[in-house]
């Protein structure tokens, strides 16, 4: 196994700081207050975000097979 590089190492960051940021209490909030039709947006929002950092994480760790 190869170690990380550090552009490997910045975007592994990058999506640590972009995962606290998504699921920090005031953006949740935000999402809470929305006005709804149904059962509110936060469920939405927190599936929508959860896949999201789920997929960048898989994108980012995934090495292409000739590394």
């Amino acid at each position: 196994m190869t170690p990380p590089t550090p552009r490997h190492r910045e975007r592994l960051l990058a999506l640590t700081i972009l995962a606290l940021i998504l699921f920090c209490p005031p953006l949740l909030l935000v999402v809470d207050r929305l006005p709804a039709l149904g059962i509110g947006w936060l469920p939405a929002y927190l599936l929508a975000a959860w896949a999201l950092i789920i997929g960048l994480t898989t994108w980012l760790m995934e090495r292409p097979k000739g590394r």
